[in-house]
């Protein structure tokens, strides 16, 4: 009868002693951090965290290396959290403001070219407005710079 033997792959040795020496290695010391904040601001940024794969602590921990690596730069400390406390901006506005200012800007465009209500009747769609004001806009731009009258 015959003997087995079993092989050893070369590199299966090595990345299993790899993995033992980083889970044997010693790990930092933790502490924990109680933190009183709005619940409803707790809610909305832990859904935040959660739609772009974060949590509270990875984002706590975040804050704390910045804050480390700029110790000796206040300056970028305190522009981070002039960045962080600002008012957000609206990123999805009114779809009906939008078009009462765009009509508003066409009829001011309508009063200072001394045209009527009835000129713009004949351009009833907003495209068509919108093209109309490109229009003169080029020209504006191409008499101020001297190549049309």
């Amino acid at each position: 009868m015959g003997t087995a033997v079993l092989e050893k792959k070369r590199g299966a040795a090595k990345t299993s002693q790899a993995a033992r020496a980083r889970a044997s290695a010693p790990k930092p010391p933790m502490t924990q951090m109680n933190v009183r904040i709005e619940a409803d601001l707790k809610e909305r940024g832990d859904r935040a965290f959660e739609r772009i794969g974060s949590s509270p602590s990875e984002m706590v921990r975040a804050l704390w290396r910045y804050a480390s690596r700029h110790a000796n730069d206040p300056k970028a400390c305190n522009q981070l959290i002039e960045m962080l406390n600002e008012e957000p901006v609206e990123t999805s506005p009114d779809p009906l403001a939008s078009m009462a200012e765009a009509r508003n800007a066409i009829d001011s465009f309508l009063e200072t070219w001394g045209l009527s209500a009835d000129a713009s009747a004949e351009h009833t769609s907003l495209a068509e407005h919108l093209a109309m004001l490109r229009e003169e806009e080029a020209l504006s731009s191409l008499r101020e710079q001297g190549y049309a009258l």
